[in-house]
């Protein structure tokens, strides 16, 4: 098991890299939810 500072560090990190693709993930699955009603296509 990580030290809990080790694994704050490690979640910041990985936090500040994966939140915009997180963004665009969760973006496109509620527009897949509603049926595709959004134009756009990544």
């Amino acid at each position: 098991m990580l030290a809990p500072e080790e694994l704050m560090k490690n979640w910041m990190a990985f936090g500040a890299g994966a939140q915009e693709s997180f963004r665009k993930l969760m973006t496109a699955a509620a527009g897949a939810a509603v049926g595709g009603a959004t134009p756009k296509r990544d």
